[in-house]
C-alpha cells in the first residue's frame, strides 16, 4: 500500500494524492466499504477542484497533468456508481454524445442534466468521440467545483466602503492604465480575460496558467475574433476609460482592473476565474475571483480568503473589493503596505520613496 495519509484521513489536507495511490485505489475497488468508498470519492472530487498541483509534473510523478486530473475525477464518479449513489443505464444511448456537445452551457444544477450524465458517462466512457468525452469531463469537474463552494464557502455582501480609499484607489489604477502595457505580468491578463469567456466545462479542464485561446477558438468558432479583437487591438488605457466604474458589476471590468493592479504591486496577487475559485485554498491567502459562467453565490467577482467570498455592494464596486483585499494583504506584504499607505494618508505625509505616491500627486 502506498505510504500516504490520503487514504486514511478522512477530513483536513488533500495531499499525497499521486498516481501510484490512485492505481491502488482503482486495483482494490471491490473491497472497499461502502463508508471508505464514498469518503474516497469526495476526497478524490476535492483534491480534482482543489488542489492545482495534480496537473504539475515533478521530477517523482511526471505523469501529474490534466490527464492525471481528468482520471481522478473519473474514479471519483465510478466509486459513487460502486455504491450505488449513481445508477448507469445498461445500454448505450446513440445520441448522448451530440447531446452532451449541445448542452456545454446547462447550468451545472440543472438536475435533469445532471442525472443524464451521471447515468451514461460511464456506459460510453470508451465512445471515440473525443470531444465529447473531453466536454463531459470537464462538466464533472465544474459540477464538482460548483456544489463544493456552493456547499462549504460562505458570502459575505457589504453594504459601505471608505469613500476616500475607493476614489483614491480609483485614481492610482486609472493612471496606472495610461502607461500600462503589462510588461510584467505579460500575457497573465489576456488569459484571466479569455478564460472568463468559456464555459465552465472547457474552464474546468484547463489547468492553471494554461492559455485558453485554443479553447477559445473552438468554443466561439465565427464568433472568436469579435471577443479577441476589440481587447488585443485596444490599449489599456483606452479600455480604462471606456468603463463606467461607478456602477459596473461586470467581471471582465473587473479582471482589467485587478490585472493593472497586479502590474504595479510586487506582491503575489492571484485572480481565479469561475471552476478556479477553490484554488484558493491551495493558496491559503486572499485571491481574488471573477465569475462570468459560473455563479454558485450570487457574485459577479470580489475578494476569496478562507472559504468566505466578499463582495462590497457600494458605488465604484471593483474598486472597492479591491481596496478590501489591498487592506487584506497589507500585513503580509511590502508592496501592499505600501499601497494602503498611499490609500489612507494625505499626500503630503506619503514618503517620496513611496512608488505610488506618483499616481496621486
Amino acid at each position: 500500500m502506498p505510504k500516504t495519509g490520503f487514504l486514511v484521513a478522512s477530513s483536513g489536507p488533500i495531499e499525497g494524492l499521486t498516481p501510484p495511490v490512485l492505481a491502488f485505489i482503482r486495483d482494490n475497488i471491490e473491497s472497499l466499504s461502502e463508508a471508505d468508498a464514498r469518503l474516497l470519492a469526495d476526497r478524490l472530487e476535492r483534491a480534482a477542484i482543489v488542489d492545482p498541483e495534480l496537473c504539475m509534473s515533478t521530477s517523482e510523478f511526471p505523469q501529474k497533468t490534466a490527464v492525471f486530473r481528468n482520471e481522478v475525477i473519473f474514479m471519483a464518479y465510478i466509486l459513487r456508481v460502486r455504491v450505488g449513489d449513481i445508477e448507469l443505464e445498461e445500454c448505450v444511448d446513440p445520441g448522448f454524445c451530440d447531446w452532451v456537445k449541445m448542452n456545454e452551457n446547462a447550468p451545472l444544477d440543472d438536475a435533469g442534466t445532471n442525472l443524464k450524465i451521471d447515468a451514461y458517462a460511464g456506459v460510453h466512457r470508451t465512445d471515440r468521440d473525443e470531444f465529447a468525452f473531453k466536454i463531459l469531463t470537464g462538466r464533472l469537474l465544474a459540477r464538482a467545483a460548483f456544489f463544493y463552494i456552493k456547499e462549504n464557502y460562505k458570502v459575505c455582501r457589504r453594504s459601505s466602503m471608505d469613500g476616500v480609499m475607493v476614489e483614491r484607489l480609483g485614481m492610482i489604477l486609472t493612471r496606472a492604465s495610461d502607461s500600462c502595457i503589462f510588461s510584467k505580468i505579460g500575457n497573465m491578463f489576456l488569459f484571466q480575460y479569455f478564460r472568463a469567456h468559456l464555459s465552465p466545462p472547457r474552464c474546468a479542464l484547463l489547468i492553471p496558467g494554461e492559455t485558453p485561446f485554443r479553447e477559445v477558438g473552438e468554443q466561439l468558432d465565427e464568433d472568436c475574433n469579435k471577443i479577441v479583437r476589440p481587447v488585443t487591438d485596444t490599449l489599456c488605457k483606452d479600455q480604462f476609460l471606456a468603463i463606467d466604474w461607478r456602477t459596473t458589476t461586470d467581471p471582465f471590468h473587473f479582471i482589467l482592473a485587478a490585472s493593472v493592479l497586479k502590474e504595479i504591486v510586487d506582491d503575489k496577487i492571484d485572480i481565479f476565474v469561475n471552476t478556479e475559485i477553490s484554488f484558493a485554498e491551495a493558496t491559503k491567502r486572499p485571491g481574488l475571483f471573477a465569475a462570468s459562467s459560473f455563479d454558485p453565490f450570487g457574485l459577479t467577482f470580489g475578494v476569496v480568503a478562507d472559504k468566505t467570498v466578499y463582495h462590497h455592494a457600494v458605488e465604484f464596486p471593483v474598486f472597492a473589493d479591491l481596496v478590501d483585499f489591498v487592506m487584506c494583504r497589507s500585513s503580509g506584504g511590502e508592496s501592499f503596505a505600501l499601497l494602503r499607505q498611499c490609500l489612507e494618508e494625505d499626500v503630503e505625509n506619503i514618503e517620496a520613496t513611496n512608488p505610488f505616491k506618483k499616481y496621486i500627486n
